[in-house]
């Protein structure tokens, strides 16, 4: 059906948008600024067209993702300041979100 498929295509949209961003992480230090930006800012659009399409009009809903969004945008902060001083770390980070990216598409599909 019509749903199953937007569905499926959010899923693997989701998913590819991880990987993406866990793939950053890693060569964080070879992507400059515009590109480490542009990444994130197509990681934020395909979840919030994702978690928006599945969210429906439930205000307790929007609270999550608003509260979930907010942690993770302070969370992102943080690890930031990690990258000047420990980068094999945040590389690190980035490979285990990529691996989980791709177990996220293969349970998918």
């Amino acid at each position: 059906t019509k749903a199953k498929h937007s569905s499926l295509a959010r899923s693997i949209g989701l998913a590819v948008s991880v990987f993406a961003m866990g793939i950053a992480m890693i060569a964080a230090r070879q992507l400059p600024g515009r590109g480490q930006m542009a990444i994130v800012a197509a990681v934020a659009a395909l979840h919030g067209w994702t978690h928006g399409a599945e969210m429906g009009s439930s205000s307790a809903s929007l609270a999550g993702i608003l509260f979930g969004t907010a942690f993770i945008a302070a969370l992102g902060a943080v690890c930031g300041g990690f990258c000047q001083r420990a980068p094999r770390l945040v590389q690190g980070i980035g490979a285990a979100i990529a691996v989980c990216a791709l177990l996220l598409l293969a349970t998918t599909v």
